[in-house]
């Protein structure tokens, strides 16, 4: 619904003023990231419960692997959107399509069976278990190592933008071929979903925690160095880090 109200605002964006046509599409951002955020629960929750852990394990590999070639295909589709028509029409074809396939994802959610757990057996309230949490995560470190990792290797994820910034900036690229840095990074989540699948049979998904981690790391150096002495061919690996990095993100954090 939330996009869907994002692609009608967008056709009709000339009928608003600048702040009431800006505070539309934000308090529609905002709905749709609040809602993205608990749907991400109940997706990791009913991972958790419905699957063995071998399955699992396998499941969330492959599953990044097909995401990587999704995320590619849809780029190109999305570039040649943008290409073939003109704005607000494009923006909100755009949005039309991802809402119907957030749509066709959501049905395929009610197919799997979801077993009860004791707490749903029990009974026990939402806020009971709200306030549970602090308690559960002082008794469990395993879980409070965890919080702590996945704040600290989300800073990695939050300085992405600042690289296409900084490539704007120093190399005085135009948008499309912002756009090209933006499909090299994309093939580097396709390409590096391969390589994650035989590191993690390996090491484990903890042993590819520690790669993002150190990815996390050198990625700002790369940028600044690459950026300030290099030409443009050379910073294009900073974006194939970066997709390797968002691949070993997403496939340790809904695995570990």
């Amino acid at each position: 619904l939330a996009l869907i109200a994002m692609a009608l605002t967008v056709i009709n964006i000339e009928r608003f003023s600048l702040a009431a046509g800006l505070g539309l599409i934000y308090t529609e951002l905002l709905l749709f990231t609040f809602s993205g955020a608990f749907a991400g629960l109940a997706y990791i929750d009913i991972l958790g419960k419905s699957f063995e852990p071998s399955l699992r394990r396998s499941l969330v590999v492959n599953k990044q692997i097909i995401s990587g070639v999704g995320i590619l295909v849809s780029a190109v589709i999305v570039r040649s959107v943008l290409k073939r028509i003109g704005f607000p029409d494009n923006y909100a074809v755009l949005y039309t399509a991802a809402a119907a396939a957030l749509l066709v994802a959501s049905a395929g959610c009610y197919v799997i069976r979801e077993p009860l757990n004791g707490t749903q057996e029990a009974g026990i309230s939402y806020w009971s278990t709200l306030k549970s949490i602090p308690e559960r995560i002082r008794n469990d470190s395993n879980l409070k190592n965890y919080i702590v990792v996945a704040n600290l290797l989300g800073v990695s994820v939050v300085l992405l933008p600042f690289y296409v910034a900084f490539a704007r900036e120093r190399y005085l690229l135009d948008s499309s071929l912002v756009g090209n840095l933006l499909l090299v990074q994309i093939a580097g989540i396709v390409i590096s979903g391969f390589l994650w699948k035989r590191v993690s049979r390996k090491l484990g998904f903890k042993g590819l925690l520690f790669i993002l981690a150190s990815l996390g790391t050198i990625l700002p150096i790369l940028a600044l160095i690459f950026g300030t002495w290099l030409p443009v061919p050379f910073y294009l690996a900073v974006f194939l880090i970066s997709g390797s990095a968002i691949s070993a993100q997403k496939m340790s954090s809904e695995a570990v």
